[in-house]
């Protein structure tokens, strides 16, 4: 039998395909089954880890049980039975599942409540009693174990998600619950336990806030109750009690170490609220401090020393007085400040495309400059305070114990959001835009007569910078200073007149900005000095005589964007200055090598591009500006590197202090306004600044962040 070989080229050829599309087909099948299954190993596997978090809640189920069934056999309290069935018809016969699981955990904390206030001292020999009150505290640890397990297991597999709230829904039932069940507690003193739950509150809401001081708050509170509140009252179940406060304590901590909100982030749930209630809030917490005072007086007597005691008091209590007050007022002022930057922020989010950041606009406020200033403030009267709960520890009460518990985390928030707002919010910004109409010289004889259509021409690309700029003011919450334009040219005595007013100026608190921003697009000369009506030129070192004059080594810094044909010249000068911190953002034309070349630059080209770059609409100016004969530059001086934004000096706080507090608390500015200690690190401090120096001299970065949202950049 002969074959041909065509023939057998040919049935290779039709059968490769659908051998080929076989495999495929297999390969895809067991593809998907292994998806398939492994979909379900990790669902199973989730399913299985969740159980572990409802582990929790079961040991304290049974642990309550078994408390509520000994109180029933033993005690024969009918009142329990009441209780056990109540809540198992109003968890189950609700079909709405918030006010549900509202019910179900009040109830939970309620229960916990009275088994931890209710001990009966005279059941403690029965040997019954003891057997079932030793399975209520092992249940009431294996729950609290759990707990911390699960919490392990959530950080270890990812499974937490970020939500930004001071107490959840559930910790706020079962806080209440457990307030209703010191209540109802016959042996309690209600109002202690009531001020201790409080404290609870507040230490766990520090944490939460990422309060600096938040945790020597918990272990404060810790350490006082165990050793020196709980020997004053009646006897607590202290392994309910403990269940209790580690379930919330180990998810504040968690929150604290491995949360990625920041301190800002979570003060924001707080200044979000209206002005009433943030303004009441404070009179409050106020009020509540001012209960310290004659708590620890009557205390101050009963002293066996009350002769010596007395006058220390009235002595501290004046001082302590004093600080309370004036932090009342720094705390209601930074309230009205955060209010205006609420409606300020509610306006652009409606007026802008995009919403601003909240940290953007506190800082155009001078949020950052207030905060500096009466941090100081904040920290005397925390230490105020320590003071006066020192003089009435001889004498303490539950009453006093509990009412210092309180004050101290809302005295340590306080501290924190001022230091927050200090550290990471940015200094002041204001601008001013000069635009005069461009190509209006001639190499050789200075003056251009220009046709109509090119006069149309240079007024319409000058509106068009005008608007980006005013926009770039906007978009950053620079404080605008305007943006003058003149068809026929700027004269030397209207340039001097304005840039000096605009350097002179200062914010509505009274300390200078921190950056000045100069923007000018027109002609210059060859040299890159700008050329103005008359014939006549401003050079760079006359524009720093006039900022010089006016900054007075305040620390400000001057920044210089400037689009325009030779201004790159200025890029080099001013890296030779050594006495101010000025940068110069500009631009460099290229010679067009391809005369055929379609793609055209002009003067406004660099202004675009920068402005859209740095208003997040360009990925890099490097990018926008490809293809085209022009290249971004910047150049800075010698001490750039060393700027900080603005720190109070002593003539920002007497300021402050005028503008602000009553004249008779004037001596207290000498307590305020202490030297600074001199930095222990100030060798290596000395180094890195030679270090920054340097680097920025050698290896210039292509982006220089300035810390208001925008940045320097070269291509």
């Amino acid at each position: 039998m002969i074959i041909d070989a065509d023939d057998c080229s040919n049935s290779t050829t039709s059968t490769m395909p659908k051998t080929t599309q076989y495999a495929h087909s297999v390969m895809a099948l067991l593809v998907r089954l292994f998806n398939l299954l492994k979909h379900l190993i990790r669902t199973r596997l989730k399913l299985n880890i969740h159980l572990v978090g409802y582990l929790s809640t079961a040991c304290l189920l049974g642990g309550l049980g078994v408390n509520l069934y000994t109180s029933w056999t033993v005690l024969e309290n009918v009142v329990t039975l009441l209780v056990i069935c109540g809540g198992l018809i109003l968890r189950y016969c609700f079909t709405w599942e918030k006010l549900g699981q509202a019910v179900l955990h009040i109830w939970l904390g309620g229960v916990l409540g009275m088994v931890v206030f209710s001990q009966p001292l005279h059941l403690s020999k029965e040997e019954s009693y003891n057997y079932t009150n030793t399975i209520t505290n092992d249940l009431f640890l294996v729950s609290l174990s759990f707990n911390c397990l699960w919490n392990v297991i959530e950080v270890v597999f990812s499974l937490t998600t970020e939500e930004t709230v001071l107490l959840s829904n559930v910790e706020i039932y079962e806080v209440v619950g457990l307030a209703v069940g010191a209540l109802a507690a016959p042996e309690a003193d209600p109002l202690v336990w009531f001020l201790l739950i409080t404290a609870f509150c507040f230490t766990t809401v520090s944490i939460r806030l990422k309060s600096l001081l938040g945790i020597l708050n918990l272990f404060t509170l810790l350490v006082v109750s165990s050793m020196f509140l709980f020997p004053l009252l009646n006897p607590i179940n202290l392994y309910g009690i403990s269940c209790f406060a580690g379930r919330i304590a180990i998810l504040s901590i968690k929150d604290l170490l491995f949360s990625g909100s920041t301190s800002l982030d979570r003060w924001t749930v707080i200044l979000s609220r209206s002005k009433v209630i943030r303004h009441l809030g404070i009179l409050t917490i106020f009020l509540m401090k001012m209960a310290l005072c004659p708590l620890t007086g009557v205390l101050a007597y009963s002293h066996k020393e009350w002769y010596i005691v007395v006058p220390i008091f009235f002595v501290c209590v004046f001082i302590w007085l004093c600080f309370h007050v004036i932090s009342f007022i720094s705390v209601w002022n930074l309230m009205v400040k955060i209010t205006d930057c609420n409606i300020t922020h509610t306006n652009l989010s409606i007026t802008e495309d995009g919403a601003k950041s909240m940290n953007r606009v506190m800082s155009s406020k001078g949020v950052r400059h207030f905060a500096l200033i009466s941090q100081r403030l904040l920290c005397l009267r925390l230490v105020m305070t320590l003071v006066l709960l020192a003089i009435g520890w001889e004498t303490r009460t539950g009453l006093s114990l509990t009412l210092g518990l309180i004050i101290l985390p809302l005295d340590s928030m306080a501290v924190s959001l001022f230091h927050n707002l200090g550290s990471y919010l940015g200094g002041t910004c204001t601008g001013f835009g000069l635009v005069a109409p461009a190509n209006l010289l001639s190499p050789s004889s200075g003056a251009k007569l220009l046709t109509p259509h090119a006069f149309q021409e240079i007024g319409s690309r000058s509106t068009t910078i005008i608007n980006l700029v005013q926009r770039f003011f906007a978009y950053h919450m620079i404080d605008s200073y305007g943006c003058d334009y003149s068809t026929s040219g700027l004269t030397l005595e209207y340039v001097n007149n304005k840039l000096r007013a605009f350097f002179d100026r200062h914010t509505s608190d009274g300390p200078r900005f921190d950056t000045y921003i100069v923007y000018y697009s027109g002609d210059v000369y060859d040299n890159g000095n700008w050329a103005l009506a008359g014939n006549v030129s401003l050079s760079l070192d006359a524009i720093l005589e006039w900022w010089q004059e006016k900054n007075r080594g305040s620390g400000a810094r001057l920044l210089l964007v400037l689009d325009t044909l030779h201004s790159y010249h200025w890029a080099r000068q001013v890296s030779y200055v050594k006495d101010a911190f000025v940068a110069v953002q500009t631009c460099k034309f290229l010679p067009q090598l391809d005369p055929e070349a379609s793609t055209e630059c002009g003067i406004g080209d660099f202004t675009l591009d920068w402005i859209d770059y740095n208003s997040g609409k360009s990925p890099s100016v490097t990018r926008s500006l490809k293809g085209r004969p022009i290249q971004s530059v910047f150049g800075v001086s010698r001490v750039w590197t060393d700027f900080s934004f603005h720190l109070p000096t002593e003539h920002d706080f007497a300021q402050h202090w005028d503008n602000n507090f009553p004249k008779l608390t004037r001596p207290l500015i000498r307590a305020v306004n202490f030297p600074q200690a001199g930095s222990l690190c100030c060798c290596s401090d000395c180094v890195t600044r030679w270090v920054k120096r340097k680097k920025m001299r050698w290896l210039p970065p292509k982006e220089i962040d300035t810390g208001h949202g925008f940045k320097l950049v070269r291509s």
